[in-house]
């Protein structure tokens, strides 16, 4: 599995912040993690 945050700036911010809590909970390990 892929992960890509998309947008820059605050967006980015939230969307890691989002991610550190959902994935371990959810169980999702991705195998690459990318921002555009």
């Amino acid at each position: 599995m892929n992960v890509v945050f998309a947008g820059g700036g605050n967006r980015c911010l939230w969307q890691a912040g989002f991610w550190s809590e959902a994935a371990p909970r959810l169980g999702l390990i991705p195998q690459r993690i990318a921002a555009t």
